[in-house]
């Protein structure tokens, strides 16, 4: 879509950043004690896109929505982003690939890929852990804590073309919370900080470089300099062009 004359993009990144954040933590799980109904068992941890005060104001206003906030809960926000000038490695920089699909056909599938230098960024995320108990908190730390090294090396994409596909997010800080006072419910929080180098890239330029269609015109004419008055006589003359070669009726055989 353009409008006046500007060109609209939008691919959602800085949203598919946090998915891809809130990504890393799925799949945790906490220990449940034995009841008299049930044995001991695992209890998959919920996560949430959503700041710390969307979720305990949440909690704290008996969760209004006809829906029941459980714990343990983790929930991540993308709270802040800064240009990161160390990363640029020059300024509008392009490179351009040569690119022929597995199955396609010659020369037609052909296609050259030209690509902006995406603009880099640091990306600082926060993620914050709701339980109800010291046991929990110190299962989930714990899981949480082993993957940081202090980085975590993600692969987010398997497009050949996405220079974006390898990031790394850094573990900078953890914040132990107090219990929430004055509530019936216990509710323990701790928030951890994370950073990554992000990068944001503009649309790539696909275009086929071969001839696909050859044309000419033949025709007398009283001069052939300058090229655009002899141009000019064949088109008063109303001599067309003819086409002399097609891609499709060419053979490498």
């Amino acid at each position: 879509m353009k409008t006046d004359d500007t060109e609209y993009y939008y691919e959602a990144q800085m949203k598919k950043l946090l998915v891809q954040f809130l990504a890393v933590f799925v799949g945790f799980k906490v220990k449940s004690g034995a009841t008299n109904e049930l044995g001991e068992r695992f209890v998959d941890v919920q996560v949430k896109n959503g700041s710390s005060d969307r979720v305990v104001a949440s909690i704290l206003n008996d969760n209004t929505q006809n829906k029941v906030t459980r714990l343990p809960l983790i929930a991540g926000t993308f709270t802040n982003i800064e240009m990161d000038p160390s990363l640029r490695h020059g300024s509008r920089t392009e490179r351009s690939t040569t690119y022929f699909p597995s199955g396609g056909k010659f020369p037609t599938d052909l296609k050259t890929v030209t690509q902006q230098m995406p603009v880099p960024y640091q990306a600082q995320f926060e993620l914050n852990i709701f339980v109800s108990s010291q046991e929990q908190h110190y299962e989930l730390l714990e899981q949480i804590l082993v993957l940081f090294d202090p980085t975590l090396e993600l692969w987010t994409s398997d497009e050949p073309f996405d220079w974006c596909r390898l990031r790394s997010l850094e573990l900078m800080n953890v914040q132990f919370d107090e219990s929430i006072p004055g509530v019936d419910r216990r509710i323990i929080q701790t928030t951890l900080s994370f950073r990554a180098p992000v990068y944001l890239s503009l649309p790539n330029k696909v275009r086929k470089n071969h001839i696909a269609t050859i044309k000419m015109r033949v025709g007398a004419v009283n001069q052939f300099y300058p090229i655009e008055d002899a141009l000019s006589q064949l088109d008063q003359d109303g001599i067309e062009y003819d086409t002399i070669a097609k891609l499709g009726d060419l053979s490498l055989d």
